[in-house]
């Protein structure tokens, strides 16, 4: 296996493979049509997996995190995760460098018309349920963390 270094400014060392979508990406998000992806996602996601996850519980295991061990694997599965997962980054992100606010809002909307295409549906498997309820906590967190 290959480890992947992401630098946030953009730049890669000599030694460092290039970053393909279609290798990251479960198959479920390949149906993401590249035209809809910005150059952005695999940061957000890599900061999502690293930073974000990592500091959202004071123990970083599969009893104690539910991000890194319930929501990061339900977002490599689901639209909607995926785009609330990356907004939750994208907001952070922008604290400190502006360039990531039109990506937070980009992804909260797409994760927002996700949640908004479920709810609609007449009638939900058990997944589809699973997917609602963590978006709904998704969406939560970015708009109680939005300055």
């Amino acid at each position: 296996m290959i480890d992947l270094e992401i630098h946030f400014d953009g730049k890669q060392n000599a030694k460092t493979q290039a970053f393909s979508w279609s290798d990251s990406l479960s198959p479920c998000l390949n149906t993401i049509p590249s035209g809809e992806r910005s150059d952005y996602d695999p940061v957000l996601l890599s900061y999502f997996e690293h930073i974000i996850c990592s500091s959202s519980t004071l123990v970083d295991n599969a009893h104690c995190n539910p991000y890194r061990y319930l929501i990061l694997p339900m977002a490599l599965q689901s639209e909607g995760l995926y785009h609330a997962a990356l907004a939750i980054s994208a907001n952070t992100l922008k604290l400190s460098d502006t360039k990531y606010r039109l990506p937070a809002l980009e992804h909260h909307h797409r994760a927002l018309n996700h949640l908004r295409g479920l709810l609609n549906k007449d009638d939900w498997v058990e997944a589809e349920i699973d997917e609602m309820l963590g978006l709904v906590l998704m969406l939560c967190w970015f708009d109680v963390s939005c300055p």
